[in-house]
Order: C-alpha cells, then sequence, then structure tokens
C-alpha cells in the first residue's frame, strides 16, 4: 500500500473514531427528544443524520449533474471531432480525386462535403468552380453566394462570383464585386485592380484602363518583381490608345505618342509599325519608309521587312523593295532572316531563279522555318525538277507542320498564318514571332530578344 493511501486511511479512522467519541459522550444529549410537530418528536440524534443524510444527497446530486454535463460536452466535442475528421477526409479525397483527372467525381465527393457541413467556405468554391467549368453557371453562382454569406469577408467568395460574371460577360456585376473586394481590402487589392483593367481592355476601354493601371503601379510600387510588367503592361495600353487616335485621323498626334514609345522601349515592334502607318496614312510614304527601316535595325523584326515589301509592291515599285532588303542582308549579321525573306520576295515577284539562289544559300545553315522547304520544292517542281522537289516535299510531311502557321506567340504559343501586334490569345503586346525552329535561338537568327508586354502586370 502506498505512503499516501496508508495516510488517507488512518486520518479517516481517526475521524471515525472521533465522532464516535463525542457521540458517546454526549450520548445523554443525543437521547433527547426534538419537537418537529406538536404531537411528533424525534431524537436530536435523528435530526442529525436527516440533515447530514440531506447534506450529502445534495452534493451528491450537484457532483452527479456536473458530471453528467461534462460526460455530455465531451461526448458531442468527440462526436464533433469525428464529424470534422470524415469531413476532412471527404474533402481531401475530393482534391485528389481532381487532381487525378476526374472531376466529376471530385465534385461528388465536395457534395458529400457540404450535405455534411454546408457553411464550409472552401468545399463550396471547389465544388462551384467544378461546375463552372462543366457550364453550369447558375448552379456554381448558388455556392459561391452561399461562401460569400458565410464568410463575407474573405476574397476568395467574392472573386468566385467575378469569375461567375465573367462567364456569362456580365460585365457590370463582375466590376461590382471587384469594386467590393477593393472596399473591403484597399492595401491588398492588387489583383482586384488587374481584373478591373483587364475588363477595360477586353472592352477597349483603354482610357479606363490607364488610370487603373496608373493606381496600380502605385500599389505595387513595394511588390518585388512587379515594376517591370506593369511598365510593359502600361507601354501596350498607350500603344492602343495611340492606334486609336490613328484610326480617328489625328496622325499628328498619334505619331507624338508612337514616337514616344519608341523611345521609351526600342523592341517595341508593334509601335515602329504603326508609326510608320501612321506617317504613311498622313501622305507622308518616305518617313514611313524611313521609320520602317529603322525599327528593323533596332529590332530585326522580319514583319517590318514585310511591311516594307508589301508598301512598295503597292506602289509598283518592286526594285526599291529589292534594294531595301539586299541592304538588310548586307548590314545584318547573321543575315538569315533578311535572306529568307528576300527570297520570298523574289518568288512573290516570279524572279524564281533569285529566289532559289537565296534559298538554296540558306540550306544547311538553318532549317528554320516550315515555309523554307515548301518554297524550295515549289520552285525546283517548277523547274522541272521533281526529284528534289519530292524531297523537300517528304521533309514537310515528314515534320508535319501546316505551312500557313507562319507566326507563334511566345508566350502562350498560340500559331497564326500572320502577324498580329498583340495575342489574341494571352492578350500580350509585342510577342508574336515568326515560328523558327526551337533549336535556333532568336538570336542566332538575327533577331532581337524583345520584351513581351504583358497583360499581367507582373
Amino acid at each position: 500500500m502506498k505512503l499516501k493511501t496508508l495516510v488517507f486511511v488512518l486520518v479517516g479512522l481517526g475521524i471515525i473514531a472521533a465522532t464516535a467519541a463525542l457521540f458517546y459522550a454526549n450520548r445523554i444529549l443525543l437521547a433527547e427528544r426534538f419537537a418537529v410537530w406538536p404531537a411528533r418528536t424525534v431524537p436530536l440524534w435523528g435530526i442529525l443524520l436527516l440533515a447530514f443524510a440531506v447534506g450529502l444527497g445534495v452534493s451528491l446530486a450537484f457532483s452527479l449533474a456536473r458530471e453528467s454535463r461534462l460526460a455530455l460536452a465531451r461526448w458531442r466535442e468527440n462526436r464533433t471531432r469525428r464529424e470534422a475528421q470524415l469531413v476532412d477526409s471527404l474533402y481531401a479525397e475530393g482534391n485528389e480525386t481532381l487532381l487525378s483527372g476526374l472531376p466529376a467525381a471530385a465534385l461528388e465527393k465536395f457534395r458529400a462535403v457540404l450535405a455534411r457541413s454546408p457553411r464550409r467556405v472552401d468545399a463550396l468554391l471547389k465544388a462551384g468552380k467544378l461546375l463552372l467549368k462543366q457550364g453550369r453557371g447558375e448552379e456554381a453562382r448558388e455556392l459561391h453566394m452561399r461562401a460569400h454569406r458565410a464568410a463575407p469577408a474573405e476574397m476568395g467568395p467574392l472573386y468566385a462570383l467575378v469569375d461567375d460574371a465573367t462567364s456569362c460577360n456580365d460585365t457590370d456585376t463582375a466590376r461590382t464585386y471587384l469594386q467590393r473586394i477593393i472596399e473591403l481590402k484597399p492595401d491588398e487589392a492588387l489583383r482586384a485592380l488587374r481584373r478591373l483593367r483587364d475588363l477595360d481592355m477586353a472592352h477597349g476601354d483603354w482610357d479606363s484602363a490607364l488610370t487603373l493601371q496608373e493606381r496600380l503601379e502605385k500599389a505595387s510600387l513595394g511588390e518585388p518583381g512587379s515594376a517591370r510588367g506593369e511598365k510593359m503592361t502600361r507601354l501596350g495600353i498607350l500603344y492602343q490608345i495611340a492606334c486609336r487616335t490613328a484610326e480617328q485621323g489625328q496622325h499628328k498626334e498619334s505619331q507624338q505618342a508612337l514616337r514616344r514609345l519608341v523611345k521609351s522601349d526600342p523592341h517595341f515592334v508593334p509601335a515602329w509599325k504603326a508609326l510608320g502607318e501612321s506617317q504613311r496614312a498622313a501622305g507622308d510614304g518616305e518617313s514611313a519608309v524611313t521609320t520602317w527601316l529603322e525599327g528593323y535595325e533596332a529590332t530585326h523584326a522580319p514583319v517590318l521587312l514585310t511591311t516594307l515589301e508589301d508598301h512598295f509592291l503597292s506602289r509598283e515599285r518592286p526594285e526599291r523593295a529589292i534594294e531595301v532588303f539586299r541592304r538588310a542582308v548586307a548590314s545584318s549579321q547573321p543575315d538569315t532572316v533578311p535572306r529568307f525573306f528576300l527570297g520570298k520576295l523574289f518568288y512573290r515577284l516570279e524572279m524564281l531563279d533569285e529566289a532559289l539562289a537565296e534559298f538554296s544559300a540558306l540550306q544547311g545553315r538553318s532549317s528554320y522555318t516550315p515555309t523554307l522547304s515548301y518554297y524550295m520544292a515549289r520552285i525546283l517542281e517548277r523547274r522541272g525538277l521533281h526529284h528534289e522537289a519530292n524531297v523537300h516535299y517528304r521533309r514537310i510531311v515528314r515534320e508535319g507542320r501546316l505551312l500557313s502557321t507562319q507566326y507563334r506567340c511566345l508566350t502562350c504559343e498560340a500559331h497564326y498564318d500572320a502577324w498580329l501586334d498583340r495575342c489574341s490569345q494571352c492578350g500580350n503586346w509585342n510577342s508574336v514571332q515568326v515560328d523558327f525552329r526551337e533549336d535556333t535561338s532568336l538570336d542566332e537568327l538575327g533577331i532581337s530578344s524583345a520584351p513581351v508586354y504583358s497583360t499581367e502586370g507582373s
């Protein structure tokens, strides 16, 4: 027996002995009758025993009630914990199923989570996002509204509602939610400002986009790595405003704005091209030619060569186009790109011998574009050299490239059969370039690595 237990036993026995001694010493007094009713008396020891029993009973009752409450609370806590563990397990299974590429099964898992925990925000957002991808916008919006009601101060449900509104082209509603985000957390609203700006750009509201862009630049001063991205986006917006000004016939203002752009970044190819087009539209063709030549010297962008080509041929001055292209070949190191476009010019002018000479000079130097083999095959076929032509045709088939696809966005890999100042898929400016082979770098081909003007702002 432990010492502590022994002490308690001895103390208990001592108390009992003391109580017995007291009762024995006062046995006559305890035998006295106590009147509890006019005709009813009870020994005093009975009164004491009753009082002790009542006190003990009340104490035991309170103790039992307290223990019952604690036991019930523990049971509820354990049940809640088990339920939370089950819900967490279902949610984790939903995420794993989603990562496995089974969105429909994942949606059912998230629905099971919501059946047990209807106000769980992350499950509401996940289920809503999956429904939105399935084209079930109304159901998605209902879940996202539930998430917003469950957590009105959180940004996730509000951004989800913005996505819902954007998916159904409800621009006004999307703007309302974005403005609410900015009001709730103005110090953390960069994403909302970018979304607002992107909405303006998507609808061609360039003036409003520029205003938001200026706010973004001020708000993101302390954000690492964002300054350059925001600057490039602003240049893209300014470019669009300058183009709109030119379309309105205000060529002087447009040219001033475009000159500022090429001065700010000489590698901005669309600004060079648009500046020359504005000069030509204003009746100053020679200045346009000078601008495109300066732009090519700064960027080595093939689109400026093709612009010069179209300009001279539209004025029936092919000899000037040939002169400009030959000058570009002579001044470029390496001369791969301008030589290829000189060959294309000769082919367009039906100067097949000259075209073949230029294309042949590229053989073995770089197989950099899918159209080179095509032009070689066409020229050889027209000269009756069918066997040699078939060699190039087989190369085209083996490579599996579409001849009409000559341009590629450096950002999103979208392909086009004509040059664009801004990619229609990702919205970036200055990113669409000639689709050369990936094993030949732009620097090796003589094309300057131009910055991409992103709509992401960072």
